[in-house]
């Protein structure tokens, strides 16, 4: 019901604003071209190598199997902001 209600919406917006600049904006293949190339790099992927746990235990454990030290990651903020 909700796909038959947006292509509903899609084709009066054509109808209504056929020569809008924003109707170029909601193609579909550029949308798809726009999140492939905003997609992170490999080396950008690269945080997620790391071997994440949830809990201090599973580190332990991982840490012991792969002879590395465990890094404790305490977050009580915001990430995005720097604010750890």
């Amino acid at each position: 019901m909700f796909a038959k209600a947006r292509l509903e919406l899609e084709h009066l917006e054509d109808r209504c604003y056929p020569n809008d600049p924003l109707n170029l904006l909601l193609d579909r293949d550029r949308i798809e071209k726009r999140v492939q190339e905003i997609q992170p790099t490999a080396k950008e992927r690269r945080f997620d190598d790391i071997g994440w746990v949830s809990s201090i235990r599973a580190a332990e454990r991982l840490a012991k199997e792969k002879e590395r030290p465990v890094f404790l990651f305490s977050n009580v903020g915001q990430m995005d902001t720097g604010r750890c």
